[in-house]
Order: structure tokens, then C-alpha cells, then sequence
């Protein structure tokens, strides 16, 4: 095993791996076992145990090393140990049936660890029955310095030892005696404070995880822990050892302090080493496993008690801060900046946390209440400050270790607690306070903890510990951490309201800019697509035309239709429209004669927009067909329409129309079409159209996503956000083609374009699910992305396209493209709404070239 003491001193013990010393202290014994069970390690005292060599040891299986009864139990133990844990087992037989051992068990990265020391029993008054009243006695003391008092008669009434003294740690890291019992013939300590390097960073970890910690004779030789011969070589990590050797610094340590053995119990509060016990005996001094067990107990049952008290002593005045943030809040006016409506409660804030001067930052001005402070000075703090996070009270009373060792600020002031109140630009209130002078006894002169010793270079830890007086400068008063915890509050509190304050003007100035920014971007792609359905419209109705005069009055009527629906959705600013309203203004010029022929019920629906014009397309050629061939042609017919809203909202809506000559069923023109493939295309709902004798019925079924009842709130018009494109790759660019556009009439339109520019099969698709699914069952040639499919858009079927080299074309009612470029598609062309047959023609013959 390595030696990890070569080379330590004092001025590098900080960085001494104490945890891998690979020696133990002599009053017990060591063994590791692989995983498989196997001997790795043991203490080089291991004869003196089993009357066994150490290669005897490695070469037996380990069910004959120890007795199989306490091997199974051990190994039971293991499987069930959590990490960091360990289990201890007392006063039972290991190697014979003549000797008991007191057993302690856990893991070390692979290995199980079993320690074990000759059992000794407990006396009477220490034993866990008449431990009870010991425990119970804690919580009876009346403040808490009896309480430390106490403890520490307790704690040596239990060990036995000749010095107990109850170690704080401060901030800082120095300790400080706050409590001590001792005989006659041991050096008081009470009162004195010792250098945070007394007790080294590493060593405190160590107290976490291991609370008692034996060193039973300052003068003992160390036991080398020995590897089997294929046993890894480096350092076994002892952080869990209750046997680990002591480092020959704190040997030296104690030594000089006279002391012959030591005991320590750790205090640990809310998972921190807030201190200690700290035992000392002026001899060699052995308590057994089981009776440091106890003591380990006590000083859990301790801990709880100081964490519950300190806990009501940092108790904050949270009714006092929460009427100061009401009034805040009721005073704030949202039209001020933050600084003005925090400003009139600056000496409230002082009020509550005493402080020789209280200093509000925000938005680079500065307000103050108590001694004055120089904006020089302020500047100098917040420069620092802005390097700590925002989410954190920065607190010192010392702020000449703070700031740069060659600023004056703490010339004027010796402590600070600051409260972050924004993130960015960082706003602070500041607390300050003025130095007062502190008279510290220290256990021998802090300034110098380490002399050079008899080892040459090497050095030695301080001879005495007679008290050392200093009077210390530049600290203020400590922060109580009852102030702490307000500061924690303040911050929370002034958070909110910075935030509400911010967000009120902010909003007000960003939904002003935004509602316009919104209306003239929606104009436009509302204005486009319009043009672009219209432009669709005119392509299919003159298709179907008889002649000039027909194509007129068709391409007429359907245009108004669908100015019809644009004026009703823009009275209600384009949220939604009444259902009733759009078949009623649809009816209307043709039912002045045969009004009593016409039944329309339903309850109250609106639609939105998309299907609020898709229906008003719909019902206008139901209309115009019943005008030309049925039920409005004269006074003999008949047309009821009624709607109804299923248990989850689906609006259905019935046409039972009679008087019908019976065209529809056998000639499919433009007005069919729409009629039975718009509300599946353009929604996702479903149209059936049954021709009979003399009429038809029509069921129309719109999802419950487009219908808003009367006692529901408007669902807000959904906005696509920007979208981008991508570089096309030409190849059989007339074979097949994918159409990816949520408007029906849109993409027949498109659909004959491509048709008649030579594409042998055209596939049509309203979502990006769907065009995914044709895009990977059939063989594509090119895509036409419309790139706002209403809820959703179409770059995901963009980027499986380029994925596949298959070239695509986006067109869009938008006209910003930061958000396609965003998406790496900044080389695709893009159309704009309204485009013409010629933009397609144009693309297409661009893949062919």
C-alpha cells in the first residue's frame, strides 16, 4: 500500500489524502473482500487474531478464514448496505468460539470492508435502556448555552474522558470553544478560537460521514493494511474506517497540546459540520464499538435538538415583511419605474434589518437612508457583487477580504449584505455596516500556526495554545442568520414586485407593438391567401363554364360568399362567427316568397375562421344548387337544416333538401366538389351526400377544435410562427408530385396545374403526418409545401424531404422568412400568395433542366 504522509506539512495539509493512508490504528483488525468473496486485504496484525500467517490468510477460502455463520450474516449485510452506509454487529465470534468481536461493516468501491475490535461489554449507566432519560434531558434545558452545558456533562459522563469541549465552526471556518467540561488537572480552552486550518477542508468531510472518531493512544504504532499478490495496488479509500490511522500532522498536534488519546462526535445540521464534541485524555484511552455507538446516538438526538432551535431562533419576522409588501404593493403605480415605487419604503427595509446605512440600486440610481455613503464607494461594491449569481444574498462582515485588498471602501465600512432584486441589469439593495472592534483569545497566535521543527524543512504544528489576544479590526457585527433568512425573504418579495412592476409597463409598450406588428403581418397573409383562393376560385369555375355569362354569375356568387364570410369574421375582429348568421345571410335573397318553406334550427354555435369560411363556400353552393335545380327554385320546395354539438363538442349539421331534379347525382362539376371535399380536406371533418327521388341529404360533421359555444371563451386566432427552406436536388421531376396545402381549393387548383404540365400522378395532403406517410410508401419526384397548415407548419416534412434529396418549393400567405432561413433552408425557392400557373411552370421546368 503507498504512504500518502510522505512530504506533508503543515502548509500542505490541506491537500493530505487522509482517506488513503493504508494503515489503521492498532486496537483493531482489517479485513476487505472482493466481490466474489475473496481476500484482497488485511491488516498486518491479522496472526495476532487468527493464529494464521498473512499468506495463510490469502491462500484459504474465506469460509475457513471466518466462521461461517457470521461469513453468511456479513455477507447479508452487504447486499443490503446503501452507500456511505455501514453496519455494525457486536460482541460475536468470528474466528473462534473463545473470543467476541464487536464488528463494524461497509463498502469501498468494490470491496466489503470488516473491521473488528475485541468486544467489551457496556457498563450498566451507559447502556441504551437508561440512555432514554439521558436523551429526554435535552430537550428540558431553558436556552442554548445550558443546553451546550449540558451537553457536554452528558457527553462526559458517557466517555469517561478528562476534557470535553464543544467546538463551533464559524463562517469563516475558525472554531470557537462555546463549551467545556474538564477535571481539575486539564488546561481550560473555553472561549478560545482556532485557525480554520486546525481542522483541514478534507477532514471535515470526513466528520460528515463518519460522526465519532477514535484516536485511542497518540503514542501507538499504525498497522499496514496488506494486498493479496492480485489485489490492486492503489489505495483503499478508508473515508468510512473506523480503525483509519491518524495523519502524523494532527499526532503532532495533539501531542503538543498534551494530549494522550482523543474522541470526537460530530454535529451535523442540515447535512453540515456545524462542530464538535472534542474529547481529550491525558493517557491512552479505549471505549469499545458498542459504547462509541451510543455516544453516535446521542450526538444525532443532539443535533436534531440544536437544528430544531436554531431553527426558531432564525425565525423571521415574515408578518412584519409581508405588511411591508402589501403596502408596497397597494402604493405601486405600474405607470412609475421601479425605482420610484420602491423608493418611499427604504426606511422601512433599514427598519427591519439593522444596518449603519441602507442603499436601493435601480436602473443606475441610488437612494439611501441612514449614514451617507459615496456613489464612488457603491460603484466599487456592485462591481464585485455582479460577479456573484443572481439568485444568491451576498453577505460579509469583512469587507476588506470582499473587495480588492486595495480598495478604501472598508476603511468606511466593515460589513455588507446586499439582496439581488433583478437579473438583468443586476439591481441590488445594500446593507452596510460599520467596523466594531472585536477582542479574540486565540488558542496560540493564529498568525503563526506552523514553526520550524526538528525535521529540518519540514514543519511542525504549534507548540502552545495559551490563549493569544487580538483585537480584531475591520469586521463589523456578524450577520444573525434571522437576518439572513429576511434577506432570503426581501429578495423573494422584491423580485415580485420588480417583476410585476417591469412586466406591467413593459407589457403595456410590448402588446401595443406587438397588436400592431400582428394586425398589419396577419393583413398580409390573410390578404394573400385570400387572393390566392380567389385566384383558385376563377381557375375551377371557368373550367366548368358554359359560357361567358354563366361564369360570371357563378364566379359571382362565390366570390361574395367568401367576402360574405371575410366581413363576418372581421366585425368580431377575426376570432369567430355565429353558424345561424352565415346560412341565414346565404338564404336570405331567395326565400322572400317561400319562407314558411325553409326550417333552420339549432343551438347557438360559432365557428372559427378557417371553418367559418370553408362552411360559407359550402353552404353557398347547397344554395345555389337549390336555387338552379331544387327546393329555391319555387314554392313547392322544401329545405330543413338543423345542427346539433355531440357529447364532445363535433358540430353535425344536417341539409334535407326536396323539389331536387337530381343533377347532383349523376354530374360532378366544381360545385360538387366542394360540396363533398371541402370540410374533409380543409378540416378533417367528414360530408355525405345522398341523392334520392327528388332531393338530397346532406350530413356535415366539423371537429369540436373549429366550434366555439356560446358559453365557451373564443379561442384565439392561432398564428403559424416563420418557417424556412432548403436546397432542392432535381430527378424525375415529372413522374409523381406531392401537394402539401390545407386549403382545398388551393391545391385542386394546383393539382390541374400540375396535371397539365405533364405530371403522371399528383398526391394531396392537408398535414404533415399524412404527407410524411405518402412521402416514404410512394416514390416522389418534387413537393409544393404550403408552409402554414393552420395548427401546424410544414418544416418537419421540409427537412425529411432534404433528408431523402428530394427537391420542394414552400409557398406561403407570409412575407417574413427569418424563421425558414433559421431552419437551414435558406437556398429553397418560395412562392408567395397569390402565385400563377407560370410560378409553378416555371419550378417545375427548373427540375427538369
Amino acid at each position: 500500500m503507498s504512504n500518502s504522509y510522505k512530504n506533508v506539512d503543515l502548509s500542505s495539509c490541506d491537500k493530505e489524502a487522509i482517506h488513503l493512508v493504508g494503515k489503521i490504528q492498532a486496537y483493531g483488525g482489517f479485513i476487505a473482500f472482493t466481490q466474489d468473496w475473496r481476500l484482497a486485504y488485511c491488516s498486518k496484525n491479522i496472526e495476532k487474531f487468527t493464529n494464521l500467517s498473512i499468506e495463510e490468510c490469502f491462500k484459504i477460502p474465506s469460509e475457513q478464514l471466518i466462521s461461517p455463520s457470521i461469513f453468511t450474516e456479513i455477507k447479508h449485510f452487504a447486499q443490503e448496505l446503501a452507500p456511505e452506509q455501514t453496519q455494525r454487529v457486536f460482541a460475536e465470534f468470528i474466528f473462534d468460539r473463545k473470543t467476541s468481536y464487536d464488528i463494524s461493516i461497509h463498502k469501498s468501491g468494490e470491496l466489503v470492508i470488516v473491521e473488528f475490535e475485541y468486544h467489551q461489554p457496556v457498563q450498566q449507566r451507559r447502556s441504551l435502556p437508561s440512555f432514554r432519560d439521558t436523551l429526554r434531558s435535552l430537550s428540558q434545558t431553558d436556552s442554548m448555552q445550558s443546553l451546550f452545558v449540558h451537553a457536554t456533562e452528558q457527553i462526559s459522563q458517557l466517555t469517561g474522558y478528562d476534557r470535553i469541549m464543544l467546538y463551533r465552526f464559524h463562517n469563516d471556518g475558525t472554531g470557537e470553544v462555546i463549551a467545556e467540561n474538564k477535571t481539575h488537572e486539564m488546561e481550560s480552552f473555553f472561549g478560545l478560537r482556532y485557525p480554520a486550518s486546525d481542522i483541514p477542508k478534507q477532514a471535515r468531510r470526513l466528520y460528515v460521514k463518519n460522526l465519532t472518531r477514535q484516536i485511542e493512544d497518540v503514542d501507538a504504532e499504525t498497522i499496514d493494511i496488506i494486498g493479496s499478490n492480485d489485489s490492486n495496488e492503489e489505495a483503499i479509500d478508508l473515508s468510512l474506517s473506523s480503525l483509519r490511522a491518524v495523519s502524523p500532522i494532527h499526532i503532532e498536534y495533539l501531542k503538543n497540546m498534551g494530549v494522550g488519546a482523543s474522541f470526537s462526535l460530530s454535529i451535523v445540521v442540515d447535512g453540515e459540520l456545524w462542530g464538535l464534541f472534542a474529547c481529550h485524555h491525558n493517557s491512552a484511552k479505549y471505549m469499545s464499538l458498542e459504547l462509541r455507538s451510543i455516544i453516535e446516538v446521542y450526538g444525532e438526538v443532539f443535533s436534531l435538538e440544536l437544528a430544531g432551535r436554531l431553527r426558531n431562533a432564525s425565525m423571521v419576522d415574515t408578518d412584519r415583511a409581508r405588511s411591508l409588501q402589501v403596502s408596497i404593493m397597494s402604493a405601486m403605480n405600474n405607470e412609475e419605474t421601479v425605482y420610484n415605487n420602491l423608493v418611499p419604503h427604504i426606511d422601512s427595509f433599514h427598519e427591519l434589518i439593522q444596518s449603519d446605512s441602507t442603499v436601493l440600486w435601480v436602473d443606475k440610481k441610488m437612494a439611501q437612508t441612514g449614514a451617507e455613503i459615496s456613489d464612488e464607494d457603491i460603484q466599487l461594491i456592485l462591481k464585485e457583487l455582479n460577479n456573484y449569481p443572481t439568485n444568491e444574498v451576498v453577505y460579509s462582515d469583512n469587507l476588506a477580504s470582499f473587495l480588492d485588498s486595495e480598495l478604501t471602501v472598508s476603511e468606511r465600512y466593515a460589513g455588507m449584505l446586499a439582496i439581488p432584486i433583478s437579473r438583468h441589469p443586476k439591481d441590488f439593495m445594500i446593507f452596510l455596516r460599520k467596523e466594531e472592534t472585536q477582542a479574540i483569545s486565540w488558542a496560540g497566535n493564529p498568525e503563526k500556526p506552523v514553526s520550524l521543527g526538528p525535521n529540518g524543512s519540514r514543519l511542525t504544528p504549534r507548540k502552545s495554545f495559551a490563549a493569544w489576544q487580538e483585537l480584531r479590526k475591520g469586521f463589523s457585527a456578524p450577520w444573525l442568520e434571522k437576518e439572513i433568512g429576511l434577506a432570503k425573504l426581501f429578495r423573494q418579495m422584491l423580485m415580485e414586485i420588480v417583476i410585476r412592476n417591469i412586466d406591467e409597463r413593459e407589457r403595456l409598450i410590448r402588446e401595443s407593438q406587438q397588436q400592431q406588428d400582428m394586425l398589419i403581418h396577419e393583413l398580409n397573409h390573410r390578404v394573400r391567401n385570400i387572393l390566392g383562393l380567389i385566384s383558385s376560385v376563377i381557375s375551377k369555375t371557368a373550367s366548368n363554364a358554359v359560357d361567358i355569362s354563366e361564369f360570371k354569375q357563378v364566379l359571382g356568387g362565390r366570390i361574395e360568399a367568401i367576402a360574405v364570410a371575410q366581413n363576418h369574421l372581421t366585425k368580431r375582429n377575426w376570432s369567430h362567427a355565429p353558424l345561424q348568421e352565415l346560412i341565414e345571410t346565404e338564404l336570405n335573397p331567395f326565400t322572400e316568397n317561400i319562407e314558411n318553406n325553409v326550417i333552420i334550427e339549432g343551438p347557438s354555435v360559432n365557428l372559427l375562421p378557417k371553418a367559418y369560411t370553408t362552411l360559407t363556400l359550402v353552404v353557398h353552393e347547397l344554395v345555389t344548387n337549390a336555387v338552379k335545380h331544387g327546393a329555391l327554385r319555387n314554392d313547392r320546395g322544401q329545405i330543413k337544416i338543423e345542427w346539433s354539438l355531440s357529447h364532445n363538442k363535433d358540430l353535425t349539421i344536417d341539409w334535407q333538401e326536396s323539389g331536387y331534379e337530381n343533377e347532383l347525382a349523376t354530374k360532378k362539376g366544381f360545385g360538387s366538389i366542394i360540396i363533398s371535399r371541402s370540410i374533409p380536406f380543409d378540416l378533417n371533418g367528414t360530408a355525405d351526400v345522398i341523392a334520392h327521388g327528388n332531393g338530397i341529404d346532406v350530413t356535415l360533421s366539423v371537429p369540436s377544435k373549429f366550434v366555439v359555444t356560446t358559453d365557451a371563451q373564443p379561442k384565439p386566432y392561432e398564428n403559424s410562427s416563420e418557417h424556412t427552406l432548403s436546397s432542392p436536388t432535381a430527378r424525375n421531376a415529372l413522374s409523381s408530385a406531392l401537394i402539401v396545402e390545407d386549403n382545398m381549393i388551393i391545391a385542386l387548383d394546383l393539382e390541374d396545374t400540375l396535371y397539365a404540365l405533364g405530371v403522371k400522378k399528383v398526391f394531396v395532403s392537408a398535414s404533415s403526418a399524412d404527407a410524411i406517410k405518402i412521402i416514404n410508401k410512394e416514390s416522389i419526384s418534387f413537393a409544393i409545401l404550403d408552409v402554414n397548415l393552420g395548427g401546424e407548419n410544414s418544416i418537419s416534412i421540409a427537412k425529411h424531404l432534404k433528408e431523402l434529396c428530394i427537391p420542394f418549393i414552400f409557398v406561403t400567405g407570409y412575407s417574413e422568412l427569418q424563421g425558414i432561413k433559421k431552419e437551414g433552408f435558406e437556398n429553397v425557392e418560395l412562392l408567395s400568395k397569390p402565385f400563377s400557373n407560370t410560378d409553378i411552370k416555371n419550378f417545375v421546368d427548373g427540375l427538369v433542366k
